[in-house]
């Protein structure tokens, strides 16, 4: 088969963050022998196979962005003071430690019939959402903290030089979505930016 469908979010900038502007769905990189890599509403997946970007031009957009905030000192001063609101690794390691001593409490108590089963499900919910908030907090704080000074220059280099994987994190830290809508201009250079809608 000439095309090749590339469904892993995680292989590109864009995956994970690109979404359908007419169903919602996650938009997947598909590539084929023949033409460019594109970001598309997946059938297969659930999509409604409607929108279609070419992935060079909104991962450039995306970056554009990420890297204007990253060089931005108004903003700069307010990612500080939201970096030390974040739990540290240790902080971080004694909440998840005391979660999940609180699961195995709740599964102690539901074994011996001192709670009810929906007490035990409607509990283990709660305390799987806090350790995700404190994995997710966690996860954040070591990103922000390997960032550069914020000149467009160091900017710059920092992200040239950083592996695809610290991009992606980066990327996830600022912006958490992307819609790309339907659009009407054909044949023009880089990404129609009236298609975008950007979650940060």
């Amino acid at each position: 088969n000439a095309e090749r469908s590339v469904e892993r979010n995680n292989e590109t900038l864009g995956g994970g963050i690109a979404r359908c502007g007419v169903c919602g769905s996650a938009l997947y990189a598909n590539s084929s022998a023949t033409r460019s890599t594109n970001y598309t509403c997946a059938l297969r997946s659930g999509g409604c196979g409607r929108i279609s970007v070419k992935a060079e031009d909104l991962e450039a957009d995306i970056i554009e962005h990420v890297l204007a905030r990253l060089s931005d000192k108004k903003f700069r001063r307010a990612l500080a003071k939201s970096i030390n609101a974040l739990a540290s690794t240790e902080e971080g390691e004694q909440q998840l430690a005391q979660l999940d001593s609180k699961l195995s409490t709740l599964g102690d108590d539901y074994a011996e019939g001192l709670i009810a089963r929906e007490t035990l499900l409607s509990g283990t919910e709660k305390i799987r959402a806090k350790q995700e908030t404190t994995r997710l907090q966690m996860a954040r704080r070591a990103v922000l903290e390997d960032l550069p000074e914020p000149t467009v220059k160091d900017v710059v280099q920092w992200w040239e030089e950083a592996s695809k994987r610290r991009q992606k994190d980066v990327v996830s830290v600022f912006l958490d979505h992307v819609t790309v809508k339907p659009t009407e201009r054909r044949g023009h250079p880089g990404i129609d930016p009236d298609r975008l809608d950007r979650v940060w």
